[in-house]
């Protein structure tokens, strides 16, 4: 870490991280334009050390196991190993897919997480048809198979800070 990051983070000041959230507008903004400037001449790694020692406790890391996806992975594990992966699982991807989620989880030694709908595809497809397939249909295969088990999964793990590529 630079010097002169190693001056201006301090543990001390972690708690205006923690509430963020809760403030009004302009303070929001005021935090992410402080924010910015501290962290525009750290490297990625840096960054992400940054964030984990100052911003809420509880952090998970996402991923949609993409192409790229080996980056944000190895440069958020190198600081914690132990974080949470958490991939939700349509139950519609590649089998080279897999392939790569089977492969990133052993070569980095990933505490995944897999997250999906309570119905299976076969039974989504049963009551509902191709939901993909419509524009109507789209909004409810995406609640079904990726916002309700990401809201379970930042529920279930108790997430404070989440880590996500996109």
């Amino acid at each position: 870490m630079t010097s002169t990051a190693k001056q201006t983070l301090n543990p001390a000041a972690d708690s205006k991280y923690q509430t963020i959230l809760q403030q009004d507008d302009a303070t929001q903004q005021a935090w992410l334009a402080e924010a910015n400037a501290l962290l525009a001449p750290l490297s990625a790694s840096e960054r992400v050390r940054w964030a984990l020692q100052h911003l809420p406790l509880n952090p998970m890391l996402s991923s949609s196991f993409g192409i790229q996806a080996a980056v944000m992975l190895h440069l958020v594990t190198q600081q914690q190993p132990d974080i949470p992966v958490v991939l939700t699982d349509t139950g519609y991807l590649f089998p080279e897919t897999y392939q790569f989620i089977d492969t990133l989880t052993e070569q980095l030694k990933l505490n995944l997480k897999v997250y999906s709908s309570p119905l299976s595809p076969a039974w989504q497809e049963a009551r509902f048809g191709k939901l993909w397939q419509t524009a109507e249909g789209i909004k409810q295969y995406n609640q079904l198979n990726k916002v309700e088990p990401m809201q379970r999964a930042l529920k279930e793990l108790n997430v404070g800070t989440w880590f996500t590529g996109f």
